[in-house]
């Protein structure tokens, strides 16, 4: 039983993420921003690269259709670049970075170039195993604060930060297993 779970309207038998998930899911995450901020260079390299570390797996079908797509809409790599906000989150969970900008700040993922594998001297293997989950308490009391965030933001239609906050609210509630749901289907339920 998750005795945490109540604080954000989950369920008792949510199951929050592993180090070795959110790691990877980081990581997915990192190679969908990085194929939108390369405007889609090197997109066999990276499908291969994708592929070498068995992560292909982790991709949604709309993640899989952005990276293996000839050309990519517009829409898709905005989307993309959104995901930075999530990113920042999945990295602040497992100990990667040490606090989450304010709520009206866009998180930076190049900032993370010195800690991912690919631009820095940190394996895949590495990054996975120096991962770091913070506790439970830490992650609901991040949870709970998002999610109050997201509410009151979107209840007053503040344009970027609602969707900065929807972003984070996303992973967050990924990380912890909100309702159990996989990535493609987390709710950001306010």
């Amino acid at each position: 039983m998750n005795k945490y779970s109540h604080m954000i309207g989950g369920d008792p038998t949510d199951k929050p993420r592993t180090s070795d998930e959110v790691a990877k899911r980081a990581l997915v995450v990192f190679t969908l921003i990085e194929h939108a901020m390369a405007e889609h260079e090197e997109a066999i390299e990276r499908r291969e690269w994708i592929e070498s570390y068995h992560l292909v797996d982790l991709l949604t079908e709309e993640e899989k259709s952005y990276l293996y797509s000839d050309k990519p809409t517009t829409q898709q790599d905005i989307d993309a670049t959104w995901l930075a906000e999530c990113l920042c989150v999945l990295l602040w969970c497992i100990g990667y970075v040490d606090a989450l900008p304010e709520n009206s700040h866009k998180f930076d993922a190049e900032d993370t170039f010195n800690i991912m594998p690919v631009y820095s001297d940190v394996s895949v293997h590495e990054f996975v195993g120096n991962a770091n989950l913070r506790s439970n308490e830490e992650l609901y009391e991040i949870a709970k604060s998002i999610q109050w965030a997201h509410g009151k933001a979107r209840s007053s239609n503040q344009g970027d930060i609602e969707e900065i906050l929807k972003e984070r609210h996303l992973a967050i509630n990924w990380v912890v297993g909100y309702c159990g749901l996989p990535w493609h289907l987390v709710t950001t339920d306010t």
